[in-house]
């Protein structure tokens, strides 16, 4: 195509007109629409949400390992402390499917109680708003390209508008659903002595907006051309889109450059994983838009393209850019739109999408947090300027207006590669034939001065000579070669060291039976329970990587010193190695004589204990005990087998034993468990019930003891009844400094009859009622899984 054919400004199109074309069928009853939706419809939509909530959650994963690399080796240490302890792992999927629901407009809660609440007066709370788009994007270009991608195959889905909007939504539905029960079960939750946290992100509005977003991306997925949204709308929003990346490229390169050359390297990944939160602000700023700052202690910070914290070139160059930004958009409209307007709405239809886009970046760009302690409050926010949608609007006049009146007069002097780049077409570049070459000369010889000529040799000396000559010359090859090649090969392939890669490469590739083969000489006192291939299958965190650092050999021994990776952390390590045999009938074989052990120590006060599905006997049963036991370096999982319901031994905590170190697990303390407290509070209820049913004026078994001056023939009609429930507390016996459960508060009232009469008189009864306080400490007794209370 040459400039004289490559259009300028399409013309707007008509829509045709004739009889019979605007014969459309009938669309079919709602009921039989929702009725022709099929199964697999509806798995593609479940699957739809399915799909965008496990790509946020990917996206959430990577947010937080780029936070913690930027975080330093701390954070990482940190974390791996957590890990180890048994809540790192939990706090960490815990904050990746909080940042789920915050990405789709979530506030955080966080509330501190217990004891530590004190300090803080009532108690310490706060709420903060933070919307990590890179995890909203992620969701939503995820249900896009899914619905997307069935519906170029047609696989599932359904024609009709209706249909097609029930699916979305389904997605939608799925998606909101997913958040919100994951978001529940894996609530922030920390409980130290005196101390609660717990922090959610867990409301409507997550469930709604995401309910809402992803359900939209599905249904503009499932679209088909000419559907639902005008051509002239989606142009715009193309326009839109168009504008927005290539500002986000130019956005991030400019962004990256300067957190490496302004900030340490390592917070390079902290600003890739808020990218599209800094690539919103930063195109309002260069667009004339202003990041305000407030916060209650009365500070209050703006900061604009023309802010003295951006360097004098910035404050020239984005302004500029951007205009340019503007007529290239303006020429791309009119070439894609057409240069005149076919109805009044063409005037405001950039201007509204460009505000929309404003709008909707102000809301998912407003960072606020709110706190309370010592009776007070704090807050601080941070978010766009309020106008920045009529500057955005703005901007999309401009376009208009350049489209309008511009371009026309522009376009004919642009050169055609311009004009292909603003149709957003590939440009094919012209071949370029490279011609012409340069013939060689051959350079020219020097002549060589004649020499007598000695006098010749026989023929047969000649030849003895040449063979001798190569002979030796092989002899001389073949003896420093071979010498050369023995000791590369000696200090190589059939080095010391190799015998110790040979043996990490078992370790990392979870071989453990042939690792021990290579290596068995641990103590013999150890419990070697845990040396099975079985239990250093189920470790986690095994060794990663390594590389010998270097190999030093000396009267028959080698030291072969090495870096091992485990878990992200890099550790020297040292192995003694001697010759033992020969190795292809040449080479020295090396055996390792001393490897660094690992070994975790257990203090539990059960007799067993289960370590990755293996049963490991402790050495008594009374009270707590120590155990140590050999390992290959990895994370093992000691849990104790909890086979009374009585009695709660923890839970399963992980060990992580690094290589040539020992690590300890917390101490397991058996303590009776809630279902034994409720038992023996039900059992003592029981009691408590028994001794009410009572019809003697005294009951022994809890204590209580009404006088009566006159005889047991003048007393009738007794009746104990409980007025006041006691408080029920599970303690020490009295007498046995057994299990016990103290009543305490309670309040029983004895009503009867008593004859008044002396001696021959009528019979006078009067009706007594009196109350006793009640107050028992009932020894319990656990046989045969039952438990019985009795007053000690």
């Amino acid at each position: 195509m040459n400039e004289s054919t490559l259009p300028l400004a399409a013309p707007p199109t008509t829509p045709p007109q004739g009889p019979g074309l605007d014969d459309t069928p009938a669309k079919p009853p709602l009921l039989d629409q929702l009725r022709s939706i099929s199964a697999d419809s509806w798995i593609r939509a479940a699957a739809t949400g399915a799909v965008a909530y496990g790509a946020a959650l990917a996206a959430s994963v990577m947010l937080v390992i780029l936070i913690v690399i930027a975080g330093g080796a701390s954070a990482a240490e940190d974390i791996d402390g957590g890990v180890a302890t048994g809540q790192g792992f939990g706090a960490a999927v815990s904050v990746v499917v909080q940042l789920v629901l915050m990405a789709f407009f979530a506030p955080l809660e966080g509330a501190i109680g217990g004891e530590a609440a004190l300090f803080f007066g009532a108690g310490l709370g706060f709420t903060a708003t933070l919307v990590p788009l890179l995890i909203t994007i992620a969701g939503l270009v995820a249900a896009y390209l899914f619905i997307r991608f069935n519906r170029r195959r047609s696989r599932g889905l359904p024609a009709t508008t209706l249909a097609r909007i029930v699916q979305a939504g389904t997605g939608g539905l799925v998606f909101a659903v997913l958040s919100l029960a994951f978001g529940l079960i894996f609530a922030l939750r920390i409980r130290e002595e005196g101390f609660e946290l717990t922090v959610h992100a867990v409301s409507v509005l997550p469930f709604a907006c995401g309910w809402l977003l992803i359900s939209s991306a599905a249904f503009l997925g499932s679209r088909t051309e000419g559907s639902v949204i005008s051509t002239g709308w989606r142009a715009a929003a193309r326009l839109l889109g168009a504008h927005v990346l290539v500002w986000s490229g130019v956005l991030t390169l400019a962004t990256l450059i300067a957190v490496v050359s302004m900030v340490e390297f390592r917070a390079i990944f902290a600003a890739v994983a808020m990218l599209p939160n800094l690539l919103v602000y930063e195109f309002a700023l260069v667009h004339l838009g202003g990041l305000g700052v407030e916060a209650s202690l009365g500070t209050a910070e703006a900061l604009t393209i023309f802010s003295d914290g951006i360097p004098l070139g910035v404050r020239i160059a984005a302004p500029v850019l951007a205009v340019l930004l503007v007529l290239a958009a303006g020429l791309r409209w009119s070439i894609t739109r057409g240069s005149h307007a076919s109805s009044a709405i063409d005037w405001v239809r950039l201007p509204v999408v460009y505000g929309a886009f404003g709008i909707v970046i102000s809301l998912a760009t407003m960072v606020s947090v709110e706190g309370e302690a010592f009776g007070g409050g704090m807050t601080a926010s941070a978010a766009l300027y309020p106008w920045v949608f009529l500057l955005f609007a703005v901007v999309g006049l401009l376009i208009e207006i350049v489209a309008r009146y511009l371009a026309p007069m522009v376009l004919p002097s642009v050169p055609v590669p311009v004009r292909r780049i603003l149709l957003a077409r590939a440009a094919t570049s012209p071949s370029v034939t490279l011609a012409g070459s340069v013939a060689g000369v051959p350079p020219t010889q020097p002549g060589q001065a004649e020499l007598s000529d000695p006098t010749p040799m026989s023929p047969r000396a000649k030849k003895m000579l040449l063979i001798g000559s190569f002979g030796v010359a092989g002899v001389a090859v073949l003896g420093i070669g071979g010498t050369y090649a023995h000791q590369t090969l000696q200090a190589g392939e059939f080095g010391p060291q190799k015998t110790v890669e040979d043996y990490l490469q078992k370790l990392v590739d979870g071989q453990a039976a042939d690792a021990l083969a290579l290596y068995d000489r641990y103590d013999e006192t150890a419990d070697r329970t845990l040396l099975t291939a079985a239990a250093y299958e189920a470790a986690q965190n095994k060794i990663s990587g390594y590389r010998i650092i270097s190999t030093d050999i000396a009267d028959g021994q080698a030291t072969v010193e090495a870096e091992v990776t485990q878990g992200g952390q890099t550790s020297s390590t040292s192995f003694t190695l001697r010759t033992e045999g020969r190795q292809a009938g040449i080479f020295d074989g090396w055996q390792l004589l001393f490897v660094p052990e690992q070994r975790i120590v257990i203090e539990a006060e059960t007799p067993t204990v289960m370590i990755n599905g293996a049963e490991v006997q402790m050495p008594g049963s009374d009270g707590l005990a120590l155990h140590e036991l050999v390992v290959l370096p990895g994370t093992y999982t000691v849990s104790v087998p909890n086979d009374d319901p009585f009695y709660d031994h923890g839970e399963p905590r992980e060990v992580t034993a690094r290589f040539g170190e020992s690590a300890s697990v917390p101490a397991f303390e058996t303590t009776r468990s809630p279902e034994f407290e409720d038992a023996a509070i039900a059992a003592a209820a029981d009691y408590v019930a028994a001794c009410m049913a009572q019809t003697t004026m005294e009951v022994e078994p809890c204590g209580l003891n009404e006088y009566s001056w006159g005889d047991d023939e003048d007393v009738r009609n007794v009746k104990w009844e409980l007025v006041t429930e006691p408080e029920y507390s599970i303690g020490e016996d009295f007498w046995t400094d057994g299990e016990a459960v103290n009543l305490s508060g309670g309040e029983a009232l004895v009503t009867y009859q008593e004859n008044d009469a002396w001696g021959d008189e009528p019979d006078e009864w009067e009706d007594v009622e009196r109350s006793h306080s009640l107050y028992l400490n009932l020894m319990v007794t656990v046989q045969d899984g039952e438990v019985t209370v009795d007053q000690s």
